[in-house]
């Protein structure tokens, strides 16, 4: 039985992106992450949808003797996203003590965050919710060359129910009065958003990203990036392997650009 077992055939998949979150140096313009203990007016300065609500990490109590959240973002700020189609791909939150999001309140409101090391993406993922409502944004993509690549009209829903979620039910408290909301395990959410970077500008390091609130709509609130790394001798994609007991057959679909080296 076990050599019948053994003798079946496997097929799997591997994964050959170059995921790597982005670390921000500055732009982030308001706290709206309640953590740490006490009120949570003492951890934020602003809220995410106009009306006084604000994310909550798992961390937050409101007196030293408050039983533990069950939800929240994670205290380390590390989101694994839950997008099928990006396996391995993460972000990092910035300082849940300081400013952490870029919220642009009005129409043209814009703001740019600027990445600690300038790095060459093949496509940008932006983490992002709108609070009170669908939103949308133009987005300048900014390269070390001083040149740009700008997407227009790109959409991010309101933080309660919507698609293409990287992360759900995290949670939200009111900063008025400490009233805490589960979500009830599926609210609210954070977004990914991809931006194919073009191939004239994929090997040029992007050193921020600008962002500005268009026309009417709920408030963007921007978290943070990560991005499908570029290189000049790039993986080859969509690898799968069927094997049996005595061998194996690998499929792939090459890169669009030649490796330098062959």
């Amino acid at each position: 039985t076990l050599c019948l077992v053994l003798s079946g055939l496997f097929t799997n998949t591997v994964c050959a992106q170059e995921y790597q979150p982005i670390p921000i140096t500055s732009g982030f313009s308001a706290d709206v992450i309640a953590n740490g203990t006490g009120s949570s007016t003492t951890s934020t300065n602003n809220d995410v949808d106009g009306v006084s609500y604000a994310f909550v990490s798992k961390d937050f109590k409101l007196t030293s003797s408050s039983s533990p959240l069950s939800y929240g973002l994670p205290i380390n700020g590390i989101i694994t996203s839950a997008v099928a189609s990006t396996p391995g791909l993460n972000y990092q939150l910035a300082s849940y003590s300081g400013n952490n999001s870029l919220r642009l309140q009005n129409a043209n409101d814009n703001g740019t965050l600027v990445f600690t090391t300038p790095i060459p993406v093949l496509n940008l993922y932006m983490l992002a919710t709108g609070g009170s409502g669908a939103c949308t944004v133009n987005v300048d993509v900014n390269f070390q060359d001083n040149t740009s690549q700008t997407f227009t009209g790109i959409s991010i829903s309101d933080w309660y129910g919507g698609s293409n979620y990287a992360i759900q039910g995290i949670g939200r408290i009111n900063i008025t009065n400490d009233g805490l909301e589960s979500g009830s395990g599926t609210n609210p959410r954070l977004y990914q958003i991809p931006l194919a970077i073009s191939a004239a500008n994929q090997s040029k390091p992007v050193k921020s990203v600008t962002v500005t609130k268009s026309g009417t709509g709920g408030i963007p609130n921007i978290f943070a990036f990560s991005a499908d790394v570029y290189t000049s001798c790039p993986a080859p994609t969509n690898i799968t392997y069927t094997s049996n007991v005595d061998g194996a057959t690998f499929n792939w679909t090459a890169p669009a650009s030649v490796p330098s080296g062959g």
